[in-house]
């Protein structure tokens, strides 16, 4: 069974072959979403048809699974390495294979306890803006590969520049998020910003996580599959804590945490049995779960890695529940240096400016005046080429209040902003907003309650979009399951 390729893929395996053969060595920056697993079999099947051995370094032990069951498809003979290789049709050894499929750390331990690694003819690397930092560069030198192709959704290092041709030569794009967004293969994000914390921020002022985490995600993510990142492990237990405190189903994970106890975990988050996990670092590089409807940063992400692979993990889309947003609470702005999670990085290869430079400069003071976000001073929203906001009021470029971030709200920001007017479907938002309403810990809320957090995100009530059911302003007070019984059971949003 040949494995089917969208027209983006096509395209790069074009790109990706002619860089190999020009250069030796090419980066591939897949964003989040793209089919990379896909793309990285695609190429293993070619290299093999031409004769060609491969090794396939991953950063995560998920995607030598997802790898593998692709070859597996194809008939390509192959062989995985692994120290607990678990009993699975996929998880085959072959000492004669093609193709060897293996983990990071899995190659990392080999070469520590003096064990030999096959050369190969090519060589292709998960997450290889880790190439200097992540122990790829040992192993590289361990393959002694004819060509070297990487994967990564960020191709650059911590401090934004680019991987240069130090080791990587040349530079593809599978794909730009906009183009990805188009085809449905990852869904819009609408993100939530301290406006005025964003202004400091771009201008490179000083700036501190602000909005309280438990009221910012009530009032605009509350009932949404939720992970949030936080500094440390101490502020990560202490925010499940307080999630707790407020009738939250809320959990923490960390390096720490046995395997099957985090996979737990995240199995209740897809169940919603739990719907917030908070922890520092174990949920952005290379984790997969597109149910994924929220990520809040209560972290600064300094390092453009940092945040956009952060950011990529709410966009995958979730076909089985037909998501069409991703929710991002973007607490210390770090949208204001990094850019929009709607829209591709002016990413480059050379190593003469970071890339954050870059994106402020797409954005930032010193862009066209139509390219950066208007701060409405009535309701703190900001939009990207309106002349009006969404709220009635008027927009004026020079009339700006001066940035005072203490106790800062945040507030609905950007092109996402027109998305979410625009474009939303407000009765199934209405009718999970009920749902979830009717279902709270604490006991089933008015209908009053539930306009309230409709209002927060669309700025007015919910009778203006013609959605259903309401009850009279006069009895807006009683409780929704007293008027309408039926959401106490889990209803599917229409």
């Amino acid at each position: 069974m040949k494995q089917k390729l969208w027209d983006h893929q096509l395209r790069a395996r074009e790109l990706k072959r002619e860089a190999l053969r020009k250069y030796g060595s090419t980066v591939c920056v897949s964003p989040c979403g793209s089919g990379k697993g896909t793309m990285i079999a695609d190429d293993a099947i070619g290299a093999v048809s031409k004769g060609h051995t491969v090794q396939i370094s991953v950063y995560r032990r998920i995607l030598v699974e997802q790898i593998a069951e692709r070859l597996q498809l194809n008939g390509i003979r192959y062989s995985v390495q692994m120290p607990d290789l678990p009993d699975k049709p996929w998880a085959i050894r072959d000492q004669h294979a093609d193709v060897i499929v293996s983990s990071r750390d899995t190659m990392a331990a080999i070469l520590r306890n003096g064990g030999e690694v096959r050369r190969s003819d090519l060589h292709i690397i998960d997450e290889c803006h880790g190439f200097e930092t992540l122990g790829y560069q040992t192993i590289n030198k361990a393959v002694q590969p004819r060509w070297l192709l990487g994967y990564t959704a960020t191709p650059v290092r911590p401090d934004g520049m680019g991987l240069s041709n130090r080791v990587f030569k040349s530079m593809v794009e599978a794909a730009k998020i906009e183009e990805l967004i188009e085809k449905g293969m990852i869904v819009p994000v609408e993100v939530y910003v301290p406006v005025k914390t964003a202004k400091r921020r771009r201008s490179g002022l000083k700036i501190s996580a602000n909005g309280d985490p438990i009221q910012q995600w009530m009032s605009h993510a509350y009932g949404l599959r939720t992970v949030t990142f936080c500094s440390n492990i101490a502020e990560s237990k202490m925010v499940r804590s307080e999630f707790v405190a407020n009738g939250i189903a809320a959990e923490h994970v960390d390096a720490n945490t046995p395997r099957e106890e985090r996979e737990a975990i995240f199995t209740r988050l897809l169940l919603r049995e739990t719907l917030v996990v908070c922890n520092v670092g174990i949920a952005d590089v290379g984790w997969d779960f597109p149910a994924l409807e929220c990520v809040q940063l209560l972290t600064k992400c300094g390092s453009p890695i940092a945040y956009w692979q952060k950011t990529g993990r709410v966009a995958r889309n979730y076909l089985d529940e037909q998501k069409s947003r991703g929710v991002l609470l973007d607490h210390s702005a770090a949208m204001a240096e990094h850019g929009w999670p709607n829209l591709s990085p002016l990413w480059e290869l050379s190593d003469r400016e970071p890339i954050q430079k870059r994106q402020q400069e797409r954005f930032g003071e010193s862009a066209p005046s139509d390219a950066k976000p208007i701060i409405c001073n009535k309701c703190g929203r900001g939009s990207i080429g309106l002349r009006n906001c969404p709220c009635g009021n008027p927009l004026f470029r020079d009339s700006q209040e001066k940035p005072e971030t203490a106790g800062e709200n945040l507030s609905l920001i950007g092109d996402a902003a027109e998305f979410a007017v625009g474009k939303k479907n407000y009765q199934k938002e209405w009718t999970n907003i009920l749902y979830m309403a009717a279902n709270h810990p604490t006991g089933s809320k008015s209908f009053a309650w539930a306009a309230s957090i409709f209002k927060n995100k669309f700025h007015d009530w919910p009778e203006k979009f013609s959605v259903t059911p309401t009850v009279p302003f006069d009895e807006r007070k009683r409780s929704i399951v007293e008027v309408y019984p039926q959401f106490m059971r889990r209803r599917e949003a229409v």
